[in-house]
């Protein structure tokens, strides 16, 4: 019985540890995403940048969406 709960322990942790990394990739793109939408930081990139963030955001977006689709 505490093997047994040592082993769901462990399991929590990495749970744990997976939720607070995907929770602060996800306030990272929102801000990534916020300063975009910004115009006035937004007009000191050049349009490849701005492509090249936006692009980004959005592969960031799918693995978030798609992680809690598990």
């Amino acid at each position: 019985m505490i093997q047994e709960a040592e082993e769901y322990q462990a399991e929590d942790k990495k749970f744990l540890r997976k939720a607070t990394a995907m929770n602060k990739l996800n306030d990272y793109v929102n801000k990534m995403n916020n300063g975009l939408e910004n115009e006035n930081l937004s007009s000191k990139l050049c349009s490849e940048d701005k492509e090249k963030i936006s692009s980004t955001i959005t592969k960031a977006t799918k693995l978030i969406d798609g992680d809690n689709k598990k």
